[in-house]
């Protein structure tokens, strides 16, 4: 009984299945599970413990399966971060395990011994220019002496650091001169924070206690705090999920669009308590908004009795040249918040400033903070608006002359580099530069990789902190701009090396150069610019899925790289690197890189059959695949599956060791994933089409035929051996060689089935004479295992032989292991022989080629389509040969049989006839293809 045929009884005897664990366990009716389903259950025991745990699979939404890629079904509360990654660093540890693990991988995360002004000095010594300036936060650069000795003069006055319900001067000059800053803004109150967030949390309050409504109005892309009341208001999703943060659609306008924002008053005129906008968006991309835009809402909010809340946490205070980014604009607000700069770069302090209508007794009485406003705090407040207002606020005009000299020389990098910088915008000391990397979807290798994976930007923010010792971050609401907020203080000549370092990252990424774009993550130091042209080959990251055309089959491969060379054959950029190195920058991106399509590929059939497919990459290797646990595996290729079935395939099929570390893909089947194939049937039927090709050849019978199988207990081993068994004489079953009593009793299970099987091939086909299988058919009386016994006796089968002692007698070899060594050598085969290395990576040992000019070694499990495949070579090593296991999907696909499909049908002989016809109808023939040592 085959697994769906089995599937099918027990729906229909009403037999319920649940998995535990490795376990599973059924529930039924008295009666219903005789001892011939008891014995069809046991025989297949693995697809059914992959059907009841997919019918009992956790619940699964569409969300972004890691920080960079696309939406694919997951599990909601899956890992974004390597679940065995071990921080080296306390702070990773404990502190930012999650966003640390990016900064740390891309090897942005460091410690800083020192830093003073504009500069910081890592404990390796390297000295970086600073022009992120924490986010604003640091006005007068690292340590500014004039606001520790502000502090060290509050600690020596001996006043009370915090005094509640008592009369604070330092709070209250501070308040004072907070709005004297702007008196033409008849601001009539100050309520003191700690931060921004909490800055617009006390705006909140202020407007929704005067004026008695409940809605805030605010702007798409706004970023106003992390705190709960903050993400109501802010306006990017992604810092919303997760947090169950109401949000109503009727709240949000795009930012810039006087339209809606006046069609969103129009609709409910008096619905809302505040507008709430940043006069100049920073976490959304450093974004001006158009003229008369600020201007335009306050006269709605004035006609709607709505307050305007202006966003000043990162644009005041000097940042953009004046104090306040309103002032550029002429609009003054009801509410405006403030932080960051406000405490000179040292103290966390903040401020929400408001005017008599936002004023009320049900925020006044009601409203305090323990730490807000403390003697510390305000004493760092005064001397930093000390600072900024000296000589007659020197610094403003300094800022504003230094911004319009960084302003000049980022258009004149833009000039050069019109293909990647496609928009400047900010002011002062808040500048953003938009950039483009489309142009790098069409690089082949890592760079085209990581852009299709929006991981670039960061990549770019890398090489300049490592290589040009410039420290920058992204808007991470943007993703594609770079922050510049160097300190107010900053000099013209202090900027120079962040104009040489973006000169340089961005010429490596115009050139293709992923060897110095990522020589800082591989550990090459000093290396000169790659002079090598980008081959003309390549994985090329495909960009958009194509719609179903009418009468075309759809499948989808997966792939991943057979070894670490295959990164540096595919780019040429890496050309040279040590293995080892190279093996290390793998490891350190392969994590952010979900599995995503990186090939099309079109096939022709008889009788007009088409189909177009994907190759769909999962950017691990053997070696790593068979590391990983076997959950973390299945849920990589699991997500491969649902990226190729968001795009269109009906049929997925699985390439190299997807198959080997999915349990021959059983652990991937899911409630509503297409149907699936390890492709293991097809490369079996190919094997064992390349043994009876290869002693054709030799002019010898197949009855006297030796063939001896390596990774027997395998899926595709038991198949080849099963089919091979048909006409060959003699089949030996070879084992693991270090496990001998294991390998003993795994062997003697194998010869069973085997023996079920050619039993069940009997029944379909005529075994050929002096074939293993027409000896067994003269054991009818005999039970499967006491078959297999005498089989073995009559020296037809040899169960688990020491390795040597059969490849040494076999005519023919096949490999067929998980192993990623190349084991096979000279000393293992006899003269003359034929071995066929099905194995990716292959097990064959290169002085095989080299040393035995007598032995025929083909790459096993090739085939040529007469119609040709139209598109790349990953489907197989050249243009014109495919994978048995991708032509097998392709079969499937040709013929519209996605319901017949399944991971393990390849011991069943009626699909394997099936199949093997299937082929034959198509055009797929066998490809004898010699391996070549390169």
């Amino acid at each position: 009984m085959t697994p769906d045929a089995l599937v099918e009884e027990l729906k229909k005897r009403r037999v319920s299945l649940t998995a535990h664990g490795d376990e599973i366990k059924f529930s039924a009716p008295k009666g219903a599970v005789d001892a011939v389903l008891r014995r069809a259950m046991q025989a297949n025991k693995q697809a059914l413990f992959a059907y009841a745990r997919a019918t009992d699979a956790p619940h699964v939404a569409a969300r972004p399966s890691k920080k960079f890629s696309l939406s694919v079904p997951r599990p909601a509360l899956a890992p974004l971060i390597d679940p065995d990654w071990r921080p080296n660093h306390s702070f990773l540890q404990w502190v930012e395990r999650d966003k640390g693990y990016l900064l740390d991988q891309l090897q942005i995360a460091k410690v800083f011994e020192r830093a003073e002004g504009a500069h910081m000095w890592t404990s390796e010594g390297a000295q970086i220019l600073d022009c992120l300036s924490q986010y604003g936060s640091l006005p007068f650069g690292h340590n500014p002496p004039e606001i520790w000795d502000a502090l060290e003069e509050c600690r020596a006055s001996g006043r009370p650091a915090f005094s509640a319900n008592g009369l604070s001067d330092a709070a209250g000059a501070l308040a004072a001169r907070l709005i004297g800053l702007w008196p033409e803004a008849g601001f009539d109150g100050v309520v003191f924070t700690n931060s921004g967030a909490e800055s617009l949390e006390a705006a909140i309050k202020l407007a929704r206690a005067a004026t008695g409504r409940a809605a805030l109005l605010s702007a798409k892309g706004g970023f106003h705090g992390l705190t709960i009341g903050a993400l109501g208001v802010a306006g990017s999703d992604s810092y919303r999920e997760g947090f169950a943060v109401p949000v109503d659609p009727r709240d949000r306008v795009p930012y810039g669009d006087v339209e809606a924002l006046e069609a969103a008053f129009e609709a409910e005129p008096r619905r809302f308590a505040a507008l709430m906008l940043e006069p100049l968006q920073g976490e959304a991309g450093i974004i001006d908004p158009p003229a008369g835009y600020l201007a335009r809402a306050r006269e709605l909010c004035d006609a709607h009795g709505t307050l305007l809340v202006l966003d000043e946490v990162q644009s005041g205070l000097g940042r953009t040249g004046e104090m306040f980014a309103s002032q550029y604009h002429g609009v003054i607000p009801d509410i405006m918040t403030l932080a960051k700069a406000l405490g000179g770069g040292v103290m966390p302090v903040g401020a929400t400033l408001y005017n008599a209508r936002a004023r009320s007794e049900a925020f006044g009485l009601r409203h305090s903070s323990t730490f807000a406003g403390g003697a510390l705090a305000a004493s760092a407040g005064l001397a930093a608006l000390d600072y900024l207002t000296e000589d007659n606020c020197a610094l403003l005009a300094h800022v504003r002359k230094t911004g319009a000299f960084l302003r000049a020389r980022l258009e004149a990098l833009q000039s050069r580099f019109p293909d990647f910088i496609t928009g400047l915008s900010g002011r002062g000391m808040m500048q953003g530069i938009r950039l483009d990397f489309a142009s790098l979807h069409e690089k082949p290798g890592l760079l085209g990789l990581v852009t299709q994976q929006n991981l670039t930007i960061h990549l770019v923010v890398s090489h300049l902190l490592n290589k040009g010792g410039v420290r920058l971050a992204p808007s991470f609401s943007a993703g594609d701009v770079l922050r510049i907020q160097p300190p107010l203080t900053v000099r013209e000549d202090e900027l120079e090396p962040l104009f040489a370092a973006l000169e340089a990252t961005l010429g490596a990424l115009r050139a293709g150069d992923t060897g110095e774009v990522l020589a800082h993550l591989i550990g090459v130091e000093d290396r000169a610019p790659s002079e090598a042209k980008p081959p003309v080959t390549g994985p090329r990251p495909t960009i958009e899925a194509r719609p179903a055309q009418a009468g075309e089959g759809r499948f989808a491969f997966v792939v991943h790289p057979l070894d670490i060379a295959d990164f540096a054959r595919l780019d040429p950029g890496l050309g040279g690197v040590e293995h080892g190195k190279l093996a290390g920058l793998v490891d350190r991106l392969s994590h952010f890189i979900d599995p995503f399509p990186i090939e099309r590929l079109e096939i022709a059939g008889s009788g007009g059959a088409r189909a177009y497919g994907e190759l769909i990459l999962v950017p691990h290797t053997p070696d790593v695949l068979m590391r990983m646990p076997a959950a973390k595996a299945e849920e990589e290729f699991g997500l491969a599956v649902d990226v190729a079935h968001e795009r269109g395939a009906r049929v997925v099929g699985l390439g190299g060791f997807s198959s080997i570390v999915t349990r021959g893909g059983m652990g991937l089947i899911a409630p509503k994933r297409p149907s699936l194939t390890s492709g293991n049937a097809y490369t079996s039927i190919i094997a064992a089409q390349a043994i009876e090709a290869g002693m054709a050849r030799r002019g010898q019978a197949l009855a006297q035929t030796r063939v001896a199988i390596l990774g027997a207990a395998g899926m595709v081993g038991r198949a080849t051996a099963l089919l091979a068994a048909q006409k060959a004489g003699h089949i030996a079953l070879v084992g693991n060689p270090n496990r001998v009593e294991a390998v003993r009793e795994r062997g003697l299970a194998v010869a069973v089935e085997l023996v079920r099987g050619m039993r069940a091939f009997a029944a379909l086909e005529a075994p050929a004479p002096g074939s293993v299988a027409s000896a067994l058919s003269t054991m009818a009386e005999l039970s499967d295992a006491a078959a297999a016994i005498a089989l073995e006796e009559a020296g037809r089968i040899a169960i688990a032989p020491p390795l040597t002692q059969a490849t040494k007698a076999a005519h023919a070899i096949i490999l067929a292991t998980n192993s990623t060594e190349r084991f096979l050598t000279p000393a293992h085969v006899r003269q003359g022989a034929l071995v066929c290395d099905v194995s990716r990576p292959f097990n064959v040992h290169p002085d095989v080629i080299t040393e035995r000019p007598d032995v025929e070694v083909i790459e096993g499990g090739l085939v040529k389509p007469r119609e040709g495949l139209k598109g790349p070579t990953l489907a197989g090593p050249d243009d014109t040969h495919i994978f048995a296991c991708a032509a097998e999907t392709m079969l499937w696909s040709l013929e519209g049989a996605y319901a017949r499909v399944h991971p393990l049908g390849c011991m069943e002989p009626a699909r394997l006839l099936e199949l093997s016809r299937i082929g034959q109808k198509h055009g797929f023939d066998l490809a004898m293809v010699p391996m070549i040592e390169e």
